[in-house]
């Protein structure tokens, strides 16, 4: 059987109809993208209104007499103190995570919090992966559950619920995957990944 022969020009249309192909199966839609700054931006807010109640119950707490209760008071309160100080260290860790990422990622839209390339995947893979970002924040946050459990006697600490989970996870083909590529792996657009870093502060 003879071979079909096809000219330069149509094997050029060929190449690009093949490339427009792999284009349009890569993009995000805008409206999944907007989902995660939506997600992102009350996440923010949820995260901002609790540091604004935690330190108005603080303030409250600090001004009751009972505070000074030895025996029942005054442990926990310490303890209430020393946690929020491991959080407070986590947190701004966190948060200088971010702009770091957000300044690699273009920075910020005019005006706005979102970020200039939000369906970059090139950018969260080489922050997160390549530069071993997202080990570091395993890490951090590992540590400070670590700090967290260390307040409670030894057998209280089989109790607490300690977020987020740092736990492996596994792929949608049943692949086991590391917590880092389960949260910023290869696809995931910078959008996302702020998202998530929100989620973790």
């Amino acid at each position: 059987m003879s071979k079909v022969k096809v000219n330069p020009r149509q094997r050029f249309i060929s190449l690009m109809y093949l490339v427009l192909l792999a284009m349009l199966a890569l993009s995000i839609p805008d409206t999944v993208l907007n989902a995660f700054d939506s997600i992102s931006d009350n996440l923010v807010n949820s995260t901002q209104r609790t540091k604004h109640e935690t330190k108005d119950y603080v303030n409250s707490f600090e001004q009751n007499p009972l505070k000074n209760d030895e025996k029942r008071i005054t442990p926990a309160y310490e303890k209430a103190m020393a946690s929020r100080e491991i959080i407070k260290d986590l947190e701004v860790f966190i948060d200088s995570l971010k702009e770091t990422f957000v300044t690699r990622a273009g920075g910020y839209k005019a005006q706005s919090l979102e970020i200039n390339s939000p369906e970059n995947t090139d950018i969260t893979n080489r922050f997160f992966q390549k530069e071993k970002n997202a080990t570091l924040l395993k890490e951090k946050i590992k540590t400070a559950q670590q700090q967290l459990q260390l307040l409670f006697p030894e057998n209280q600490r089989t109790d607490l619920d300690l977020k987020p989970y740092i736990n492996d996870g596994v792929s949608s083909t049943g692949k086991k995957i590391s917590w880092e590529e389960k949260n910023f792996g290869p696809e995931t657009p910078a959008v996302a990944a702020y998202a998530i870093l929100s989620m973790f502060s």
